[in-house]
């Protein structure tokens, strides 16, 4: 044998078909990056379920895939929107029902499709009658939580009927009656002017050069449920870094700039479940005192509304010490009681 043929061999029947077979695995995981399921599509899937074996069915096949699939994980929430809608337009249910079939799961995205579906069937001749859409919820006078993803679930189906015209949508929502029920709107609206982000949801009403808006162009009135949503916004146009959105929540309106402080704490908690000193390392990127205070509480609120379990958020209010894990432990009661 000449020298180097033995080599030759390595490379003609070892090395080239081993790299052609990582080249061709290579352009199948582009072509699939490329061309794989679009948001739409497994909105679509999922919510396709319904017709045949109901809310629950396709709620527990979501689950079974948030822990295995990354793009369900990460549009879940929306998911779940598509879900509620096909309770409603598929699974032929009423209000009470479609509540009654209903799942938390994924920050209560389901309660708030199914609000998107309603409203949708009433047209927007029907958003007058919005004051009244909710009393059919239990328990309204103590605000319990299906009442609350009912009257915040508004906000969402206002913006979905007038698609995602977000000043209209606020003053659909001013047409309720009590100031908790219009904040929880407004909340909502603003919520889905947040997540309408993708190719097939957008929304006008956010900006990439004013990372603020649209909480520095609204009125006074809607300013609180603005802040305490745009941190998601913020977050994504500083490429998640944490230390310029407390600087940009510190140039706000002073009377805002707790609530701005309180979204920032979601975040924190968003971004790490299960992980509480990560939430807890975030937090403390703000300076001592009400930021670092507010950041804490809006993280532990956060988990409290993601696992409706308060085992978690008690968890992390241990990790500090003093007067802010016992207040952080007091948030803690109290929104589990009424707020989420």
């Amino acid at each position: 044998m000449k020298k180097g043929s033995g080599m030759k061999k390595i490379i003609l029947y070892v090395i080239i078909p081993v790299v052609l077979l990582l080249l061709a695995c290579l352009g199948y995981w582009a072509y699939m990056a490329e061309n794989g399921p679009s948001a739409a599509e497994m909105e679509y899937a999922y919510a396709s379920m319904v017709k045949e074996g109901g809310a629950g069915a396709a709620i527990d096949a979501v689950k079974g895939d948030y822990g295995r699939k990354r793009a369900v994980k990460e549009g879940c929430h929306q998911i779940m929107h598509a879900i509620g809608r096909a309770a409603v337009w598929d699974g032929k249910s009423n209000l009470s029902a479609a509540f009654a079939d209903g799942d938390s799961f994924c920050w209560s995205g389901y309660y708030h499709g199914v609000m998107e579906g309603l409203l949708y069937e009433m047209g927007s001749t029907g958003l007058g009658s919005i004051t009244t859409v909710c009393s059919g919820i239990g328990a309204v006078e103590n605000y319990s939580f299906n009442y609350y993803n009912c009257v915040h679930g508004l906000g969402h189906g206002v913006m979905y009927v007038n698609g995602n015209e977000l000043f209209i949508s606020l003053e659909a929502c001013r047409a309720l009656g009590g100031w908790w029920e219009r904040e929880s709107c407004y909340g909502g609206v603003f919520m889905e002017n947040i997540i309408s982000t993708g190719k097939y949801h957008q929304t006008d009403y956010l900006k990439e050069d004013d990372l603020l808006y649209p909480c520095d162009a609204v009125d006074a009135e809607y300013k609180y449920a603005c802040y305490l949503m745009q941190a998601s916004w913020m977050l994504r146009g500083t490429g998640g870094d944490f230390g310029k959105v407390f600087a940009l929540c510190r140039g706000i309106e002073p009377e805002f700039r707790t609530t701005c402080f309180q979204s920032l704490g979601r975040e924190a908690s968003g971004y790490n479940y299960g992980h509480p000193s990560w939430a807890k390392r975030l937090c403390l990127l703000g300076k001592k005192g009400e930021e670092q205070e507010y950041c804490i509480i809006g993280a532990a609120m956060d988990m409290v509304s993601y696992y409706h379990s308060t085992d978690e958020a008690m968890e992390f209010c241990a990790l500090f010490r003093g007067n802010i894990s016992e207040e952080c432990g007091k948030v803690v009661g109290f929104y589990a009681t009424y707020g989420s």
